[in-house]
């Protein structure tokens, strides 16, 4: 990536980050080109930082000239303000996530409402807290320098690095009453080990190049070494060969103590140790050069307050059966919790009452085999002794003669008291055709069954036709 490019995204990642509206424009040069980048929705502290009024028109190649535009370049004013404004700016800042309320949609939109209607909610509203911290990361080397923004969002609950887009949301600024105590060092600490991570394969990238480029510049002052030697050596060679060529006497004299002298100095330890001192220190120079020199800088700190809507839903069946729900929506995560089966506690997505009230899943529900109303496991059910079917406990009775408890189609009307009993325990009377209870019925010498009343009326009938 070239510096112009490099400085377009950095220019570019810090107005998101501030939470601008940043597009690209067509430069009047070149319409078919979306080159100008505009700034819009700009934070008041860093417009009067900046010293200028929204809409902002960067263009990032001289010939985009624009009249109402900043031509961006390495030491352009708008840089010099971002590095001063990031420098100065370790603040915390509050947002809320604005939400429009609408309990009765956000449920209905979730479940299937089976057989019951929601007939009363209300609803009582609390907040979760994510944190959003903003780091600067600068890499210096080889007299280079390059700047990146990171920013981690991390769940104040617990500790957790979560990818977020709070992008998709609206937000407001919050206030401090929204905010409750909070200790971000868990947090805060969670988010520079996730900073190392993120920033781990640029820095074993750049270490890499750096690690080349100095085994080169080694290689280089070690081969440069060799040639002093061998120049050393020549030259030595030279100047012997020098001595030997000058005669000795008067003349000569001055010249050959000079040729002494540097033969002496080449050939010398010292020599030797002076131009290895020199290498050593061209290596630990370009060791330093090569060095990769990372910071670190925590520019901003953004709570971000988002609503955990607590329901109190009121679900009623047509039967009037009235149950009570808690139902818990985080906002943030668009999600809906607190709604499980009552017998296997599997979460739902439709909502079925059992005639007892419970909230319960299609596995764990069946019907009443005698009314056809909605049962569960919790609810207490009847296995009729007569023909087997499952029943609920407003299908049973209990004969009041043999005191068993059966389905309510094994009963009838007994005609003297006009109470229910089993089918099983009613008599016929042989003359009126009714049913009785057994008490009722009274048994003839002839073999009939007959009721008190029938059994009257034979009694009178023999006495008068013993009378004739």
């Amino acid at each position: 990536m070239s510096e112009k490019e490099k400085i377009k995204k950095f220019v570019e990642k810090f107005f998101q980050n501030l939470g601008c509206d940043v597009s690209y424009e067509p430069s009047p040069e070149n319409l078919e080109e979306k080159g100008i980048l505009k700034i819009q929705n700009v934070p008041k502290r860093f417009a009067k930082f900046y010293g200028k009024e929204e809409p902002y028109y960067f263009y990032f190649n001289e010939s985009e000239n624009i009249s109402n535009g900043e031509y961006v370049t390495k030491g352009s004013y708008i840089l010099s303000c971002i590095n001063k404004f990031l420098e100065n700016k370790g603040e915390t800042t509050l947002l809320k996530i604005k939400f429009e309320e609408k309990p009765r949609k956000i449920i209905e939109d979730r479940f299937t409402l089976r057989n019951c209607k929601i007939s009363e909610i209300s609803s009582k509203n609390e907040y979760e807290y994510l944190e959003r911290f903003t780091f600067l990361t600068t890499f210096q080397y080889l007299n280079k320098k390059e700047e990146e923004i990171t920013k981690l969002f991390v769940k104040s609950n617990n500790g957790e690095v979560i990818d977020f887009d709070i992008s998709k949301y609206e937000t407001e600024e919050g206030k401090k009453r929204d905010l409750k105590q909070l200790n971000f060092e868990k947090d805060y600490e969670a988010a520079k080990n996730k900073l190392k991570e993120k920033i781990q394969e640029k820095t074993n990238s750049l270490k890499q190049k750096l690690s080349e480029n100095l085994e080169k510049e080694k290689q280089r002052i070690e081969s440069h070494y060799i040639e002093q030697l061998k120049d050393d050596k020549k030259n030595l060679e030279k100047l012997k060969k020098q001595l030997d060529d000058l005669e000795p006497g008067e003349k000569n004299s001055k010249k050959i103590i000079k040729t002494r002298e540097q033969i002496e100095e080449l050939s010398s330890e010292e020599r030797k140790k002076e131009l290895e001192k020199d290498k050593n220190s061209s290596i630990k120079q370009e060791i330093q050069k090569h060095s990769l020199n990372i910071k670190n800088k925590l520019i901003n700190t953004t709570i971000i307050c988002s609503p955990i809507i607590q329901y109190r839903v009121y679900f009623k069946t047509p039967q009037n059966m009235k149950r009570l729900v808690n139902i818990e929506y985080n906002v943030l995560e668009d999600k809906i919790s607190g709604v499980k089966c009552d017998v296997c506690q599997k979460e739902l997505n439709e909502i079925i009452l059992c005639s007892s009230g419970h909230l319960i899943c299609r596995e764990c529900g069946f019907r009443c085999e005698e009314c056809g109303e909605i049962l569960c496991k919790k609810c207490p059910t009847f296995k009729c002794p007569d023909c087997g079917k499952t029943v609920c406990k407003n299908c049973v009775k209990r004969c009041p003669v043999c005191r068993k408890t059966k389905c309510s189609n094994h009963f009838m009307k007994e005609s003297f008291h006009k109470q229910e009993i089993c089918k099983k325990c009613a008599e016929m009377c042989s003359d009126c055709g009714e049913f009785f209870s057994p008490e009722n019925i009274r048994k003839t010498k002839s073999g009939k069954n007959l009721c008190e009343k029938c059994h009257h009326k034979s009694i009178k009938n023999n006495v008068l036709d013993s009378l004739r």
